[in-house]
């Protein structure tokens, strides 16, 4: 059975959210993941795009002062990004495309990231990056700047 939850990490984040401690207790207990593509559809998760092998997915838990949060995720059960083949990392580009093609203001800026492993703060062991747009102000600039805490 593949490595799914990391408890620890659900329970740092989550400790005052019991009913998304209990969510991910039922995930570990099920096996399955919600990041594969079956888990993605029986989740409910909204499907930007895909190429070949990403997914683009509207996140269900947005960050704060986000206009867009993405999760852009492998379709294989992959861990860490040094389990991803050279073939996977070139699709960066479409990717970049998909995403700009649904949401053009994205050209105005963005925040990319990825977390791995207990250390790096992971919740779910399938590898996914955030892509985020924070809202704009009137001014053009952030509301609230993107800014991804370390682990």
């Amino acid at each position: 059975m593949p490595q799914i939850v990391c408890m620890k990490n659900v329970l740092r984040y989550y400790r005052e959210r019991p009913e998304l401690v209990e969510k991910n207790r039922r995930i570990e207990e099920s096996g399955r993941c919600p990041f594969c593509p079956e888990g993605l559809k029986s989740e409910g998760f909204q499907i930007v795009g895909e190429t070949t092998s990403w997914t683009i997915a509207s996140s269900q838990f947005p960050y704060r002062g986000s206009d867009v949060h993405l999760l852009v995720l492998p379709k294989r059960h992959v861990i860490t990004s040094l389990d991803l083949t050279s073939w996977e990392w070139e699709q960066w580009p479409e990717i970049l495309r998909i995403a700009t093609t649904e949401f053009p203001f994205l050209t105005t800026g963005f925040g990319l990231a990825m977390r791995e492993n207990v250390l790096g703060g992971v919740t779910l062991y399938h590898l996914h990056f955030h892509l985020i747009v924070p809202k704009a102000n009137a001014e053009g600039g952030a509301e609230v700047p993107v800014n991804f805490a370390i682990g």
